[in-house]
């Protein structure tokens, strides 16, 4: 699912640790995948001209686009 950050939010590791000094900016445009067995949902964020993979708590704060 596609989807645009309405909101500056964190990211998160596998295990679920924050990921220091990376986040999702505002009006960021994301990929969005299912929910993993920890409960996390992968995210694929633009980041330093490329993208990076990580993962979300929560779908607060994206609307779907």
């Amino acid at each position: 699912m596609r989807a645009i950050a309405t909101r500056k939010q964190p990211v998160y590791t596998a295990s679920g640790a924050v990921e220091s000094g990376r986040y999702i900016d505002k009006n960021d445009r994301c990929e969005i995948g299912g929910i993993t067995q920890n409960l996390l949902i992968p995210i694929t964020y633009p980041a330093g001209g490329g993208t990076r993979q990580a993962y979300v708590r929560s779908l607060e704060g994206f609307i779907q686009g």
